[in-house]
């Protein structure tokens, strides 16, 4: 696996199974739920600092939102 200098590759041992998902190191990943009809998929990613909730719209567009609602924005 080609990694950039500077990162530690993890152990693939480290990784989990869940549910609904998979915990990797800190952080647990779960698929929360899909609107066809409006064609979202969201993800939840959780570790012990922050709750995040991801979501896809069809076309690739991502939006992120923490547990208060607060949209993460991208800096210009």
């Amino acid at each position: 696996m080609i990694t950039p200098e500077g990162f530690e590759v993890l152990d693939v041992t480290e990784t989990k199974r869940t549910d609904h998902g998979f915990k990797f190191g800190a952080a647990e990943v779960s698929c929360m739920c899909s609107i066809e009809s409006r064609g979202l998929s969201i993800i939840g990613i959780e570790t012990p600092r922050v709750d995040l909730q991801v979501t896809i719209t069809r076309t690739g567009f991502v939006r992120i939102h923490d547990s208060d609602g607060n949209e993460w924005k991208k800096e210009s």
